[in-house]
């Protein structure tokens, strides 16, 4: 949940119902398994890891902690539980050519790009 998107955001008590598990055993695996964070002394658990790690795809729930969307059960999981909005665009880089025709140089271009 970085950067924190209330979108994303469930309560501790939703996860619980959602995971029908007790609201003790969440924040037991918002600590230990960092689906959720405390924020102004509230959790807010995130509904994407929260699936990830109910479905035991530890890849997906590293790959979501390092903060690849780009990883496609990353995407499908956003997807999967009504977050794909919150997919940041990626930046797809251009590759200039000098007048040899050889690769000169990567430039980071912006735009509304994405990938997959």
């Amino acid at each position: 949940m970085v950067p924190f998107d209330a979108r994303e955001s469930i309560s501790i008590a939703v996860a619980a119902k959602l995971s029908g598990k007790g609201s003790n055993t969440i924040r037991l695996w918002a600590e230990q398994y960092g689906i959720g964070r405390k924020i102004g002394g509230a959790w807010h658990i995130s509904r994407v890891a929260l699936q990830i790690f109910l479905d035991g795809n530890t890849a997906a729930l590293r790959a979501y902690h390092a903060g690849d969307q780009t990883d496609p059960a990353v995407r499908s999981y956003f997807e999967r539980v009504g977050c794909a909005a919150l997919l940041q665009k990626t930046q797809i880089p251009q590759i200039l050519q000098n007048r040899s025709g050889e690769p000169d140089q990567i430039v980071a271009i912006s735009g509304p790009f994405t990938m997959g």
